[in-house]
């Protein structure tokens, strides 16, 4: 439980307060860490302990899975790949589990009493091939289990004017329904997703953003199965269908700080709300533990990691005193955040600072000082211990801290001012920092009160020196002198010739950097890697053969530094890592990479490479289309007009709608004949179309509209409409039986060397057909009793 990683002093019981922020409870087969903190009397006596997390353990759950079997949904393998990907993630055994398949009908795969172990479970669904209420207690549903619905499919229900009916019946159940939209078929088909999606989100439990998934292909079912094995596991871990983890692993105790002024002890619990953190307010019997939305909108912080109450402390300026709590992972940089509390218990936020660079742990430690004894606090020193120097090592940085021996490391891990220690009556700090290359400790011991008890024997030790030494091995002249060589190679999604293209499911680069010493000892030895704006660094993949590598990345400045076989990279040792990135919108991939450390080097020459990527990007833009016809009869039996005064006397209208992306047109071709504002006289010519099945722009005169779409947003939809009229008697006075008519659309970019597009032509038609001429060719074929 790790009881003693928090102390701190309780001067009402002339005592201590000890924490384990890691004890445990369980519920079932799920653990959580509340944490538990108990005070501890001058003769280190425990006194009653408290956890004001503890959690109350859910029920059982059931779950069951509906899968879409029909014919559309094409391959079936990542339907199992994705199965094979989330029934492990779920907990079988307090969890029931049960597969339907559906297609023209349902039926069962396995009922939820049929397997009672994960591995029974998994093989079934394993062996499924594609081809009632899955919650009754005929198909193994127990009383009282929470209820679990997974349905994946890829197309619209045949049976909509039930679904208000059934979502009705689920609510009563209490069925949680995860809804999972497959969009392949539809956009394989160039199929408007709209209606697909919007039926899906009404099947999904709300808030729809919990419960609602969509992927582009089936085979991308399986990079879900963990995000949605989580959000099932939630659902168990806190029995309350569906809401995300809040106090159950919220290790209450990893900090804490009693505030005698007004009797309240301050408990950090940094595992709150998935990590987010709170901070508890103990006093006496009852504990206040702050909602999520306490702090969230001074955080800010969408991954809700921000580890809140990682310290915890309070300031005071005469007469108030304000609660203050380190926030080391918020944004990545840190945060300090300074509130107080009302009577009423509600959190008011005074003030906050963030740390200036990402990966310091900013807010880490909180130390407050009192420098003149006036019940004033003028100085709160704040621990950033990974910050990074100008040489790109973790020296560690305090608030009103300044540069010191570049030996150190991690400074201000933690920080101390509670005492005198040299009776000059100003508050001495007393931090912590690592050193390269040595690590020396010095003990004192003496009593605050000589002249109380108890007292310490004369004759006793009042100092210890301690120190754990290594030695620089570089040779009788004492200096480093090494050969280091470094070498890259990009990954296999890097073509050997041409460009890589960059699209939502290949956004990953990889690098393979080896670095090696030929010489002697390479101390402080770094990778120091420096890339253009359209790569950020994801993650770094460390050595097989367990050497370390620690890397800090600078965003801001796209830079990252590598620390690279610490303390030192000795002769013929070599480091292999994979260092992975991201693009996000530039023509070139430019990426820098430096070997260097503290000793002089023989080569520099080779302890440099830079790579040049040629990138293209996948626009992602799905074009789609609707029209008001699909079909037209043309009837030469009536007169065909030659006096157009309005448009009508045209012919038909031909409304169609683009779906793809503010739009401007040209207006040139917008009624170029003003009908209505003056009468138009048309002529019309008799001719054959017999044998030609088609007219398009390949063998009739065309005219072109350009519409510019500007300023296309992410997963924004725009729509061109265009109406048109037919010319009727162009097509009532020439010989045809039926024909289409074709108006073909395409969508380019101002930058095609840079930008592609998929599938960017689209053609419009419809058929036309003769009325009188069906009427005969319908005729004849009566008579000489043809019916095909």
């Amino acid at each position: 439980m790790s009881l003693g990683l928090t102390l701190t002093r309780m001067p009402t019981m002339s005592g201590f307060m000890t924490c384990g922020p890691l004890w445990a409870q369980r519920c079932g087969s799920q653990v959580f860490y509340p944490g538990v903190c108990a005070g501890v009397s001058p003769l280190f006596k425990p006194q009653p302990a408290f956890s004001p997390a503890v959690q109350t353990c859910g029920g059982p759950m059931d779950i069951v899975i509906v899968l879409d079997g029909s014919n559309s949904i094409y391959p079936w393998t990542p339907i199992n790949d994705f199965l094979k990907k989330l029934l492990p993630t779920l907990d079988i055994g307090p969890q029931s589990t049960s597969v339907i398949q559906y297609a023209v009908s349902a039926q069962f795969e396995f009922k939820l009493n049929t397997f009672k172990t994960k591995a029974e479970v998994l093989s079934a669904a394993l062996g499924i091939t594609q081809i009632q209420w899955g919650f009754h207690q005929d198909n193994g549903g127990r009383p009282g289990a929470a209820k679990v619905m997974v349905v994946v499919t890829d197309g619209e229900s045949h049976d909509e004017a039930f679904r208000d009916t059934v979502i009705g019946e689920c609510e009563k159940e209490k069925i949680r329904r995860f809804g999972i939209a497959v969009l392949g078929y539809y956009i394989r088909n160039n199929i408007d997703t709209k209606n697909l999606i919007a039926e899906i989100k009404s099947i999904a439990s709300l808030p729809t953003e919990n419960y609602f998934f969509n992927v582009s292909e089936e085979a991308a079912l399986s990079s879900i199965a963990e995000a949605l094995g989580d959000r099932i596991f939630n659902i168990e871990g806190t029995g309350k269908e569906g809401e995300n983890f809040q106090m159950q692993m919220s290790q209450v105790g990893f900090s804490a700080h009693y505030s005698s002024k007004t009797d309240v002890m301050m408990l950090g619990a940094v595992g709150a709300y998935a990590w987010s953190g709170t901070v508890v307010h103990q006093r006496g019997q009852r504990a206040n533990i702050f909602p999520l939305s306490a702090f969230e909108r001074t955080l800010q912080d969408r991954n809700h990691s921000s580890l809140l109450g990682y310290s915890v402390t309070t300031l005071s300026d005469g007469q108030a005193e304000y609660f203050v709590a380190g926030a080391p992972r918020s944004n990545h940089s840190g945060q300090v955040i300074v509130y107080t509390v009302t009577p009423s218990k509600q959190v008011t936020v005074m003030d906050s600072e963030r740390g200036k660079q990402i990966g310091s742990y900013f807010g880490s430690v909180l130390c407050p000082l009192d420098v003149d004894n006036d019940g004033t606090s003028d100085i709160l020193l704040v621990g950033a211990p990974m910050f990074m120097n100008d040489l790109k090592r973790e020296q560690g940085r305090r608030i009103l801290g300044s540069k010191f021996d570049f030996m150190m490391q991690y400074f201000g891990r933690s920080l101390d001012g509670y005492g005198d220690m040299n009776d000059d009556t100003i508050p001495d700090i007393s931090d912590s920092a690592d050193f390269v290359n040595s690590i020396s400790l010095r003990v004192d011991i003496g009593l605050q009160n000589p002249d109380a008890n108890p007292v310490l024997d004369v004759f006793s030790q009042t100092a210890w020196d301690f120190s754990l030494p290594f030695a620089i091995d570089c040779g009788s002249d004492g200096v480093c002198v090494s050969d280091l060589v470094l070498s890259v190679k990009t990954g296999t999604e890097v073509p050997s010739a041409g460009s890589v293209l960059v699209s939502c499911n290949n956004r990953e680069i990889s690098f393979e950097v080896l670095v090696k010493n030929n010489k002697e000892n390479a101390y402080s030895a770094q990778i120091l890697v420096t890339y253009s704006k359209n790569l950020f660094y994801a993650s770094v993949t460390s050595p097989s053969d367990g050497k370390e590598v620690k890397c800090t990345s600078t965003t801001q400045s796209g830079e990252l530094a590598c620390q690279v076989g610490y303390p030192a990279l000795e002769k013929d040792q070599e480091v292999r890592l994979m260092a992975l990135a991201c693009q996000v919108g530039y023509p070139a991939l430019e990426k820098d990479q430096e070997a260097k450390s503290d000793g002089k080097e023989e080569s520099p020459a080779d302890n440099r490479v830079d790579i040049t990527i040629p990138v293209r990007y996948d626009a992602e833009i799905i074009m789609t289309r609707e029209s008001n016809i699909n079909f037209y009869v043309v009837d030469e039996t009536k007169k065909v007009q030659t006096s157009v005064k309005t448009l009508d006397d045209i012919g038909p209208e031909f409304n169609f709608s683009l779906r793809g992306g503010s739009v401007s047109c040209d207006s040139a071709l917008v009624d170029p004949l003003k009908i209505g504002a003056k009468p138009h006289k048309a002529f019309f010519s008799m001719e054959s179309l017999r044998g030609i099945h088609r007219l398009d722009c390949w063998n009739v005169k065309c005219q072109a509209v350009k519409c510019i779409i500007k300023d296309m947003r992410v997963k924004d939809v725009y729509f061109v409409n265009v109406t048109t009229r037919i010319w009727n008697g162009t097509f009532a006075s020439a010989t045809f039986q039926t024909i289409e008519l074709t108006a073909n659309t395409e969508i380019v970019t101002s930058q095609p060397d840079l930008l592609i597009i998929a599938h960017k032509k689209m053609p419009f038609g419809f058929f036309q057909r003769k009325y009188k001429q069906l009427q005969e060719v319908a005729g004849y074929r009566e008579e000489n009793g043809r019916t095909d």
